[in-house]
């Protein structure tokens, strides 16, 4: 009798163990088929919108400190050792590394896309879109899944639903409910990669652009900082930089939150000064406006600064080093693109992310309690996830040939 596999979701994770096995199970001519049951109206949505569009793939730097989770521990092995750019190679998509930024050759996340779809497609593996999986029950050796459609009646169930993060993608928590109800733990979510709403933001300072080093304060302690870019917006601050600092904000909510922004990060603070009293003594003034960001300069000089002089340089580069806005709270888990939290990773098998709890039940991707910073990681961990998984269903498969 042929072996129903059902992948819940076709997002990164659910793509790539839905090719991967339907790969193995056409090469081994088993007697198998995988579906994948799809929410949205098609496949990979949050796939295409990743990276705007250009869809950073992985990093060469795979450090653990770069994941957050209750009990990761057990995991640094498969995310180090999963090879993203060998993996597409092999289906056809090539890339490259910028600095340790991995992308496909094309730069646009839609190469990405179409390998998945068209592998998928090759080994015979269907969708069935606009399909809600309601609820999971397991009646002896059988899952029955009770969707919006119809009922499925399968031998291996898949979860990799994403979390609760962008739910215009999808993933609006329903996996965490499936899983719940099938006797697992979840951990409460958070949003992280997310912009933040500052206190009183001026809005005039909307879509201005700052490199440099940014820092978030708790209480008047630096917690973490970052060296990149942010943009301004009008409810605060968005960009690479803003996002990753975001990640610990959740962690000091309590407290009074701050992000101190260091236009002029190229300058120690002594070189500053002494740079600045160098063009008061030639011109008699100073004019931030050559220095930074001239709307920025102007809401700097407008309303932080209310003299020039000598006797001033040093709040001047206290405001150029370290100028602070107060943080209010985070846009939400809409407009977030993971939430820290999920499902408990210590009730799944390191290796193959098969339940402890439920023989042939599976979960991997963003549904599961690990959350990644920017720069390619919650990509990495739902493909080396989704691997995992298709290789541990095609072992079963074969032991019961």
């Amino acid at each position: 009798m042929t072996k129903q596999i059902m992948i819940i979701g076709g997002g990164s994770c659910g793509l790539v163990c839905g090719a991967v096995l339907g790969r193995f199970i056409a090469e081994s001519d088993l007697d198998a088929q995988v579906i994948i049951l799809e929410k949205k109206e098609k496949l990979g949505k949050k796939l295409l919108a990743t990276g705007n569009g250009r869809c950073n793939l992985s990093n060469r730097d795979l450090s653990m400190n770069h994941y957050e989770g209750h009990d990761l521990s057990t995991l640094e092995s498969l995310i180090q050792n999963f090879d993203v750019q060998t993996f597409f190679e092999e289906l056809g998509l090539w890339s490259k590394y910028q600095g340790d930024l991995l992308y496909p050759q094309s730069e646009q996340a839609v190469s990405v896309h179409e390998c998945l779809l068209r592998t998928l497609n090759k080994y015979h593996v269907s969708s069935i879109c606009e399909c809600d999986v309601e609820s999971i029950v397991k009646k002896k050796e059988k899952y029955h899944l009770y969707t919006n459609q119809k009922e499925f009646i399968c031998d291996y169930v898949v979860l990799s639903m994403g979390g609760d993060a962008a739910s215009q993608f999808g993933s609006d928590g329903s996996g965490f409910k499936l899983l719940k109800a099938l006797g697992h733990h979840i951990y409460p979510t958070v949003p992280s990669l997310v912009q933040l709403v500052c206190r009183n933001m001026d809005k005039r300072l909307k879509g201005v652009r700052i490199h440099g080093t940014f820092k978030l304060y708790a209480a008047q302690k630096e917690v973490h900082q970052e060296k990149g870019e942010i943009l301004f917006t009008e409810y605060g601050l968005s960009g690479i930089s803003i996002l990753q600092l975001s990640r610990y904000y959740q962690q000091y909510s309590d407290q009074k939150i701050e992000i101190g922004i260091d236009a002029v990060d190229q300058y120690e603070p002594s070189q500053l000064k002494e740079k600045l009293k160098w063009q008061l003594q030639q011109n008699g003034e100073l004019q931030l406006n050559g220095i930074i960001h001239q709307k920025y300069a102007n809401y700097l000089e407008n309303g932080r600064i209310k003299e020039y002089s000598y006797k001033d340089l040093n709040t001047i580069v206290q405001l150029l080093k370290d100028y602070r806005f107060e943080i209010m709270g985070t846009k939400g888990k809409e407009s977030a693109q993971v939430c820290i939290g999920g499902a408990d990773v210590s009730e799944f098998n390191n290796e193959t992310f098969e339940s402890k709890l439920s023989a042939h039940l599976y979960a991997g991707g963003e549904i599961l309690d690990v959350a990644g910073d920017c720069g390619g990681y919650n990509l990495h961990f739902a493909f080396a996830s989704g691997n995992a998984i298709a290789k541990a269903i095609y072992q079963s498969l074969l032991m019961e040939v």
